[in-house]
């Protein structure tokens, strides 16, 4: 996470503390499970979805 603050990757505004909290939240092992396991979304799908996620909060893409 200090390498994306340090280059300023961030989208405008971003606060990195809320930035690792949003992370963390994602990242959960029960979210994955919930998705994949209990709502049949396949693994690629997750990991799409987790990464165009992360880029829209993040960093504004």
């Amino acid at each position: 996470m200090a390498g994306v603050v340090g280059r300023g990757a961030f989208r405008n505004g971003a606060d990195p503390e809320q930035a690792a909290d949003l992370v963390y939240a994602l990242v959960d092992p029960g979210l994955y499970h919930l998705l994949v396991r209990e709502r049949g979304w396949t693994h690629e799908a997750f990991t799409a979805w987790l990464a165009a996620t992360l880029r829209r909060e993040l960093l504004g893409a």
